[in-house]
This record gives C-alpha cells, sequence and structure tokens, in this order.
C-alpha cells in the first residue's frame, strides 16, 4: 500500500507554467472584436485550451458570415484573462468580392460577378488577381493590393503585359 500511494503521489504535483487560459472569455471577447473589425456576422469562434503565457500564439478557427477562417491571437500577458493581439489569417473573400463589386458598378462597369482565388493570407503589400465579368459575359483581370495587415485593399485593373513578336 505504501508503494501505491509513493506512485500516485509522483508527478501528480507537477504546476502548470501559468494559469489556464479562459477560452469561453476569449471565445465572447474575440467574437465582438472581430465582429466590429470585419463587420461580419460570426457564426462560430473556436480556441484551444492553452496554458496563458506571454507571447503565446495560437490560432482560433471561426466563421464569419459563414465563410470559415482562422484568427491568430498571441497574448501578451499569464492571465487567464488576458491582453491580446488578433488578426484574420486570411482575407475574407466573401467580402472583398462584394466590395469590388459595389467599387467596380460605381466607378461605372456594372460587374456581375467577382472571382478571387483564395485563401489569400492577409499581408501587408501582397498583390492578387480577380476575375470580373459583365452582364454579357466579358471578363476582365483586376489587382487587389493589400495596403495594411487588417484586410484593406486597394483595386486597380490588372496591367497588361506586352504583346510578344
Amino acid at each position: 500500500m505504501t508503494s501505491a500511494l509513493a506512485v500516485a503521489g509522483c508527478g501528480g504535483s507537477e504546476r502548470p507554467a501559468g494559469p489556464r487560459l479562459d477560452v469561453i472569455w476569449l471565445q465572447r471577447d474575440l467574437s465582438g472584436r472581430m465582429a466590429r473589425q470585419t463587420h461580419a456576422l460570426i457564426d462560430r469562434m473556436a480556441c484551444p485550451p492553452s496554458v496563458a503565457r506571454a507571447g503565446l500564439a495560437i490560432e482560433c478557427s471561426a466563421a464569419f458570415n459563414a465563410e470559415p477562417d482562422l484568427v491568430e491571437v498571441t497574448l501578451l500577458e499569464a492571465r487567464a484573462r488576458p491582453r491580446y493581439r488578433a488578426r484574420l489569417k486570411n482575407l475574407l473573400l466573401g467580402a472583398l468580392e462584394r466590395a469590388v463589386q459595389t467599387r467596380l458598378r460605381a466607378a461605372g462597369f456594372p460587374a456581375t460577378s467577382v472571382d478571387c482565388p483564395g485563401p489569400v493570407p492577409q499581408q501587408r503589400g501582397r498583390v492578387s488577381r480577380c476575375r470580373v465579368e459583365d452582364p454579357q459575359g466579358r471578363g476582365a483581370e483586376i489587382t487587389v493590393r493589400q495596403i495594411d495587415d487588417r484586410g484593406n485593399v486597394q483595386v486597380r485593373p490588372a496591367a497588361r503585359g506586352r504583346p510578344r513578336h
């Protein structure tokens, strides 16, 4: 019986390196923050259980207006409810395509469809190409340049290459 007590006591007294992250609190707080930032309905937010450590980076899975994406969260403190930084890992293509369509229509191009391939990592300076079509099915390419790490973009007609002879 003495050996059983000795074995039960081994390893069981180790304490985690920090407090457990209050994941329920983080998911609620993060959902509100990301909804304000993206102007989207947050359908789902799921963060992994973790021990809170300053500098710890975790990925929470989410759905924005039914579009899946990841939110990168960096904890700034070793507390159950820490201060944190958060950003979307990828551009929300549904929102981007709607915004491009609205901008083109306002500029006089009646875009009926916009197709931006993805996922597109959110990164300042990154340039992507999207295809747009008018009601007659005529298409054109546009470039989308990310001007910051928060999803803001600049849209321009795609530069055409020089013809080869």
